[in-house]
């Protein structure tokens, strides 16, 4: 698996860093982890449930990588994320509607992945009562057609939604 040394609460740069295996569920015991940036590595495997207790998390950038699995449902406990990243993957299946729970976040990239079904309403509900400004699931298989508008008179940036059906 991989293995992360943190001589504080905060991990940064560890993208780009020439890791492989597969991330552990003890990664959630790290309570007070406020970045975890491992992106553009080799990683592979799922997301592990565990990332849901990292209730302190800022920005969980896992993107570039060979992750695989679902997108784990606990990551919606994470209230303080304002950044989820985690295009360029091999992820399945649906969205999470409990990352509609998510108020602080401003960009989920969730694209060139191989998710499907379609956009929760919960996770677009936070481009209007929440701080995301950033939604990008392009490249995927979801359905359905979402409209959009500026909200409260600030620029959002909204990639691919509108979709098609087969």
């Amino acid at each position: 698996g991989v293995i992360i040394v943190c001589s504080s609460s905060l991990c940064r740069d560890l993208g780009n860093a020439g890791l492989s295996g597969a991330l552990v569920p003890g990664l959630g015991r790290m309570v007070n982890l406020q970045y975890l940036e491992l992106f553009g590595n080799n990683i592979s495997g799922p997301i592990p449930a565990t990332l849901g207790n990292l209730t302190r998390l800022v920005s969980l950038d896992l993107y570039d990588n060979r992750l695989t699995g679902a997108i784990p449902a606990s990551l919606g406990n994470i209230e303080t994320l304002r950044f989820l990243r985690l295009h360029g993957n091999k992820l399945a299946g649906g969205i999470p509607a409990s990352l509609g729970r998510l108020k602080k976040l401003q960009a989920l990239e969730l694209q060139e992945n191989m998710l499907s079904g379609t956009v929760p309403r919960e996770v677009l509900s936070l481009v209007l009562v929440g701080d995301l400004t950033e939604l990008n699931v392009a490249k995927n298989s979801l359905a359905g057609t979402v409209k959009s508008s500026k909200p409260r008179g600030r620029d959002a940036y909204i990639c691919d939604l509108q979709l098609l059906t087969d």
